[in-house]
Parts: structure tokens; sequence; C-alpha cells
């Protein structure tokens, strides 16, 4: 993930497994490798705060489905 930073401040739980979630939302599978704790334990709380709000997001991609394809 170093390269996606580039020497500036971001919010890590922002952009931290974004892949993984996505392809989660999406219904894909998805295997992600993280050597540090910290990170693997951002994701986690990531997923889960989302996976309250998955119908809405879910609802959301429906839309965005149909307006693109």
């Amino acid at each position: 993930m170093k390269w996606a930073f580039n020497g500036k401040f971001y919010n890590l739980r922002s952009i931290y497994s974004t892949t993984g979630i996505a392809a989660n939302l999406l219904g894909r599978q998805f295997i992600g490798i993280e050597k540090e704790s910290e990170f693997i334990n951002l994701s986690i709380m990531r997923k889960n705060e989302l996976d309250a709000k998955f119908e809405e997001f879910k609802n959301k991609l429906k839309d965005l489905q149909q307006t693109f394809f």
C-alpha cells in the first residue's frame, strides 16, 4: 500500500481494504494479505461498519447498475 500514499497523509480507515469491501458488496470473492495487524484490525472494523449498512449500499449499487448498464 505504500505506493498509494505517495508521501501524503490520508485517512487509512477510508482507503484501506476498499478493494476487498467492494468485492464483497458485489458478491465477489477476495483474498487480502497483510502483515501488519493494525491494518487487519482497521479492515475488520471497516467491514463490520459497512455490514451494518449493507442493504443501503446494496440498493445504491442497484441504482448505479440500472443507470450505467
